[in-house]
Protein backbone atom coordinates (compact mmCIF):
# COMPACT_ATOMS: atom_id res chain seq x y z
CA UNK A 1 0.00 0.00 0.00
CA UNK A 2 1.15 3.50 -0.77
CA UNK A 3 2.42 5.73 2.01
CA UNK A 4 0.08 8.53 0.93
CA UNK A 5 -3.45 7.82 -0.23
CA UNK A 6 -7.00 9.10 0.11
CA UNK A 7 -9.57 7.27 2.20
CA UNK A 8 -12.53 5.83 0.27
CA UNK A 9 -14.68 8.81 1.33
CA UNK A 10 -12.04 11.35 0.28
CA UNK A 11 -11.56 9.67 -3.08
CA UNK A 12 -15.32 9.71 -3.67
CA UNK A 13 -15.42 13.43 -2.81
CA UNK A 14 -12.65 14.13 -5.35
CA UNK A 15 -14.48 12.14 -8.04
CA UNK A 16 -17.76 13.93 -7.27
CA UNK A 17 -15.99 17.28 -7.58
CA UNK A 18 -14.52 16.31 -10.97
CA UNK A 19 -17.91 15.16 -12.25
CA UNK A 20 -19.67 18.31 -11.01
CA UNK A 21 -17.18 20.77 -12.50
CA UNK A 22 -15.71 18.98 -15.53
CA UNK A 23 -18.12 16.20 -16.60
CA UNK A 24 -18.33 12.43 -16.55
CA UNK A 25 -15.18 10.43 -15.94
CA UNK A 26 -14.66 8.10 -18.88
CA UNK A 27 -11.54 6.42 -17.53
CA UNK A 28 -9.61 6.23 -14.27
CA UNK A 29 -5.97 5.13 -14.54
CA UNK A 30 -3.87 4.17 -11.53
CA UNK A 31 -0.26 5.25 -12.12
CA UNK A 32 1.86 2.31 -10.98
CA UNK A 33 5.25 4.09 -11.09
CA UNK A 34 4.55 5.97 -7.86
CA UNK A 35 5.43 3.65 -5.00
CA UNK A 36 4.78 6.09 -2.11
CA UNK A 37 1.70 7.71 -3.58
CA UNK A 38 -1.63 6.48 -4.89
CA UNK A 39 -1.80 8.55 -8.07
CA UNK A 40 -4.83 8.45 -10.35
CA UNK A 41 -5.29 10.03 -13.75
CA UNK A 42 -8.89 10.86 -14.62
CA UNK A 43 -9.90 11.14 -18.28
CA UNK A 44 -12.93 13.29 -19.14
CA UNK A 45 -14.08 13.19 -22.75
CA UNK A 46 -14.50 16.58 -24.41
CA UNK A 47 -17.98 18.03 -24.78
CA UNK A 48 -19.44 20.84 -26.85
Amino acid sequence: MAKYSYSANELQAVENHIIKHFGSISQKVHVEECENLDLYLYVINPTK
